[in-house]
């Protein structure tokens, strides 16, 4: 007759791999934290690029961060008798702070990484839509030094951007 105990030994080893396999899943599920990389252009400005990423938890965003811009249109009014802009040349570059995505409307107002002087900001600000994957109502603001002159990218009348995945 067979004894009980070699069945009992053989089934301890398969329990124990059966329950590592079940935990395992489960340590994975607990982190559900992704990032959308974000991409759109100004109104205005077909040429432009404008893009963030969104840090996502759990459905919920959390911070917008990584802003960057290429082919912005800068303009200064470097001529008061005119009373209008003049193109001053086309503006790249970035922003690698973060902000909150809530509560939205974000905004972020600081000093971007390529800037040589204290009022050379980038001020970008909009909401935060569809799980992350969307920024509508954006607005962008770049000042940067022209000469003597610090201006504006983009123009007054053409700072709207929406960005998508």
């Amino acid at each position: 007759m067979r004894s009980a105990i070699p069945t009992m030994k053989r089934l301890i080893p398969v329990c124990a791999l059966i329950g590592g396999l079940a935990l395992a899943p489960a340590a994975d599920a607990g982190k559900k934290t992704k990032t959308h990389k974000l991409s759109g252009s100004v109104e205005g400005d077909p040429n432009s690029r404008v893009s963030m990423k969104v840090k996502v938890k759990k459905g919920t965003p959390k911070k917008v961060k990584d802003f960057a811009w290429e082919n912005l249109d800068g303009y200064c009014d470097l001529d008061d008798t005119v009373g209008a802009e003049t193109f001053v040349g086309e503006q790249s570059g970035s922003l690698s702070t973060s902000v909150s995505a809530f509560p939205s409307p974000f905004r972020v107002f600081a000093p971007y990484d390529q800037a040589t002087a204290p009022e050379e900001v980038a001020d970008i600000s909009g909401t935060v839509k569809k799980k992350g994957k969307k920024v509508d109502q954006g607005l962008i603001a770049i000042a940067f030094n022209y000469g003597s002159t610090t201006c504006t990218a983009p123009r007054l009348g053409s700072r709207d951007f929406t960005a998508s995945k």
